[in-house]
């Protein structure tokens, strides 16, 4: 009974190592990383004709290289990352005084501005009109008492100039115009100007500049100190 037994256990268990592989074999086992696999390369066009050119002159133009810059200047160039200037305009607007001590004039208080077109990097064209509060002279009398009856109690001066290094610190200007209503007489003159501006920031500048005046109606010509302070933009 026993040997019964024992042949039959064996039996089974021959018969299971003979199954089991087979079915083993048929289960798909997965990868626990995907699997990534070179594409084949594409073969190259063994069409493309290959023609060795000894001379090197003879190269077409379009397979030419760029030639090198050899200029010093232009090695030591550096792209710009602003251009000269934003805009051809500068307008400004500030106010100052006419200092009355050296020329016999009151001293006055002034209202000034600025519009200025650009030329290029350096140089400009400005209008620069000017407004004096006051024609009182040194004793305190109103000059607008003449015979002309001129009640105005301020005075004009309107200069066109050309301006001169616009980006220093240091630009000197001169140039021409008229000035009105000069010692409260009511008339229009003509009028020579010259003067600095000092650029203080991008956005301030002082300035001072001398007017010289003929008096035509009178026979008679006049000087004065313009100093002021205006914002630039």
């Amino acid at each position: 009974m026993k040997f019964r037994t024992f042949c039959g256990s064996s039996l089974v268990f021959a018969l299971f190592c003979a199954i089991a592989p087979t079915a083993y074999s048929q289960v798909q086992v997965l990868p626990s990383k995907p699997v990534w696999q070179q594409a084949p390369a594409e073969s190259l066009n063994q069409s493309i004709q290959w023609t060795a050119v000894e001379n090197f002159g003879d190269v077409p133009t379009q397979f030419m290289p760029v030639p090198a810059k050899t200029d010093p200047r232009e090695l030591a160039a550096k792209p710009r990352v602003e251009g000269p200037y934003k805009s051809r305009g500068i307008y400004g607007f500030g106010g100052g005084v006419r200092p009355g001590t050296y020329t016999g004039d009151p001293t006055n208080a002034l209202f000034t501005a600025r519009v200025a077109y650009k030329l290029d990097q350096d140089f400009s064209i400005s209008l620069r009109p000017s407004i004096l509060i006051g024609n009182d002279d040194n004793n305190n009398d109103n000059n607008n008492n003449n015979d002309n009856n001129n009640d105005s109690g301020w005075e004009a001066r309107i200069p066109l100039t050309i301006d001169l290094f616009n980006r220093s610190f240091i630009t000197p200007f001169f140039g021409g115009g008229i000035a009105t209503n000069v010692d409260g007489l009511g008339y229009t003159d003509g009028m020579l100007t010259a003067g600095v501006d000092l650029n203080i920031t991008k956005w301030l500048t002082v300035g001072s500049h001398v007017n010289y005046i003929y008096q035509t109606n009178i026979d008679d010509t006049d000087w004065e100190v313009l100093s002021m302070i205006y914002l630039r933009f």
